[in-house]
């Protein structure tokens, strides 16, 4: 009977060690305030083997209480095995129209913002105007001789044969707006003049719908 004993210790004595060392684990990563949708003991969502159990007396409190609840709870490791006590914050349920239709966004900047800085192919060599007038890339550029920029096309009629005239461009990098002189050159393989930078006037993408709230229309994607 001794044996059964001793082998039944043996056998034990690593699952209830593995339990202890998993309990403390779960207890040291698991934050002590935690929010719930119900007061009903139950495993938590996506969380299994980890379950609540709330004490009787806070809940008989909590309903009685108009305000939202903070309970006390017992979390537990598979429905039986202590780990720690933890405050309970109950939360409305809240429902939502599930999506999963595509959609389409465009975002516009204000300004052009500059996507890369170019060297050019002229008569007379290499030329890199927007780098010599000291642009970098993410600057963005707001006006150019005072008219304001919006699209890359307008920017691109207004260089249109404007090669060895100066154009006064008003700048943003970071929270800096500065002035800053760039002279067009003629471009001997596009034949047209250019600036020796490439800009954007949008960002565009495709997301899904994933859910609609129907209180507030809000949505995510």
């Amino acid at each position: 009977m001794k044996g059964f004993w001793r082998g039944l210790v043996k056998l034990l004595s690593p699952v209830l060690g593995g339990l202890f060392l998993c309990a403390a684990l779960i207890g040291y990563l698991t934050p002590d305030a935690l929010t719930a949708a119900t007061t009903d003991s139950a495993f938590l969502n996506g969380n299994f083997p980890l379950s609540l159990h709330y004490e009787e007396n806070t809940v008989t409190a909590a309903a009685s209480d108009k305000q939202t609840p903070s309970l006390k709870a017992q979390l537990l490791l598979l429905g039986f095995f202590p780990v720690k006590e933890v405050n309970v914050t109950i939360s409305d349920h809240q429902q939502v129209y599930v999506g999963g239709n595509a959609f389409g966004l465009r975002l516009y900047t204000d300004g052009l913002v500059v996507s890369s800085i170019s060297s050019i192919q002229t008569e007379k060599g290499i030329a890199d105007p927007a780098a010599d007038a000291g642009l970098e890339q993410g600057d963005i550029l707001l006006s150019v001789n005072g008219e304001t920029l919006c699209t890359n096309e307008q920017l691109a009629d207004i260089v249109t044969g404007q090669a060895d005239t100066p154009l006064h461009f008003r700048v943003k990098r970071g929270e800096r707006i500065f002035s800053a002189d760039i002279t067009p050159v003629y471009d001997t393989q596009t034949k047209s003049s250019k600036l020796g930078l490439h800009v954007r006037d949008s960002i565009a993408g495709i997301g899904t719908m994933t859910f609609i709230d129907p209180d507030s229309h809000r949505f995510a994607g």
